[in-house]
């Protein structure tokens, strides 16, 4: 009985770890120095952790409210290789502070760090 609860408990929190890992995105900074980002501009991000890669899109308005996001379509890591991938990066209220960090999440239900080379 024991041996049945402690693996109930380790598969209970492997799902809780990996269900964490799909939702919180990916943890990047801006690379421009762009405290007021508006409609239109192209911004450069990158990744606090990992590979490090580098990622580029473009600030829209989110739909149905004046806040603005940054649409990410294209990423370079350190292998050189541009590759297509779709992430949405939130841009809070009022101007943007240097070193400040932002999070990447998946655009239209694709899995973080879907790619396609370009």
């Amino acid at each position: 009985m024991k041996l049945m609860l402690a693996v109930t408990l380790i598969l209970a929190g492997s799902v809780a770890h990996a269900a964490a890992d799909t939702t919180s995105g990916i943890e990047l900074l801006m690379l421009n120095k762009n405290p007021q980002p508006s409609i239109g501009d192209r911004i450069a991000l990158q990744e606090v952790k990992g590979d490090q890669c580098r990622f580029y899109g473009k600030v829209v308005e989110t739909a149905r409210s004046n806040n603005l996001e940054v649409i990410i379509n294209r990423k370079t890591c350190t292998d050189g290789v541009t590759r297509a991938t779709s992430l949405i990066v939130p841009l809070p209220t009022g101007s943007v502070q240097d070193n400040e960090t932002f999070i990447g999440h998946p655009a239209s239900g694709n899995a973080v760090g879907t790619t396609k080379e370009l």
